[in-house]
């Protein structure tokens, strides 16, 4: 399996002290602030993970997701949040959600050969339950 990694940030810092966590680890990063250098180099490095930096806007990074997936169906996402952010990006399907800042021991654990499968959407454990509609009444009991 190949452990090539890509890392789609503006923050050079950020990319740099991530990277060398991941490459003390065994992991190759391969670093990218736009779009058109992010798909090229996960196609040309065969990248199996993508780390995307939410600081680089919402919009850009469902765009470039959505790039990487048609290139390759089965990368993994990964995007970086700081503590506040909620993402609202449920059309990437990401495969996970890292918060700033990041533990190099838990971000290893997400990065294991065998990953936990996605979760299932969540549905509430309390839905009300059916209301029937009877034949003396078309009113709703509300």
């Amino acid at each position: 399996m190949s452990n090539n990694l890509l890392l789609v940030t503006a923050d050079g810092m950020f990319a740099r002290r991530l990277s060398t966590s991941l490459e003390q680890e065994g992991y190759r990063v391969y670093t990218a602030k736009g779009k058109g250098e992010a798909v090229v180099r996960a196609d040309e490095q065969n990248c199996v993970s993508a780390f995307l930096d939410l600081e680089l806007g919402e919009k850009f990074v469902s765009e470039l997701g959505r790039a990487l997936r048609t290139l390759n169906p089965t990368i993994k996402l990964l995007l970086i949040a700081g503590e506040d952010t909620t993402p609202a990006l449920d059309e990437l399907r990401p495969w996970a959600l890292v918060r700033k800042p990041i533990r190099t021991p838990e971000l290893l654990t997400m990065l294991k050969d065998n990953p936990a499968p996605l979760p299932k959407p969540i549905r509430a454990t309390n839905e009300p339950a059916a209301v029937h509609l009877t034949q003396e009444s078309q009113e709703l009991p509300w």
